[in-house]
């Protein structure tokens, strides 16, 4: 939860002309995520989803006559990573439909070549799915 000496920490900390936008973890203490932004982008921040798997943030940006949307993602590394694959899965297949460029930002704490060979390649088959355009 955003405290007072934060908003005096943010002001210290950023040069000028830039802000942030946080999504506090909902339970527990500490996490969330947050975008660090120059103020003269056109950004409009959307309520995003909830997964158990993970934390996101969502925001528009607007470019002239096009649209992108852009997804900042966090995942615990104590957090089951098949559960993530899955709601990750949903989560991105509930956004092909909308009508403007996906920009997928984030810490998934997937480590190739340390983590379970089968895990990582489910990841990569995922994100290439997502990815792939014809």
């Amino acid at each position: 939860m955003m405290r007072t000496e934060d908003n005096y920490v943010s002001h210290k900390i950023f040069p000028p002309g830039y802000s942030w936008h946080n999504s506090p973890r909902l339970c527990g203490r500490g996490g969330g995520t947050a975008v660090i932004f120059i103020q003269s982008l056109n950004l409009c921040f959307i309520e995003a989803n909830v997964y158990n798997s993970f934390e996101s943030l969502e925001c528009d940006l607007v470019l002239r006559n096009s649209r992108i949307r852009m997804f900042s993602i966090y995942r615990s590394p104590s957090l089951d990573l098949s559960d993530f694959r899955t709601d990750l899965n949903d989560y991105l297949h509930s956004c092909i439909s909308f009508n403007c460029q996906l920009l997928l930002l984030g810490d998934f704490n997937v480590h190739f070549g340390k983590d379970e060979i089968s895990a990582t390649q489910a990841m990569c088959q995922l994100l290439d799915e997502l990815t792939h355009t014809s």
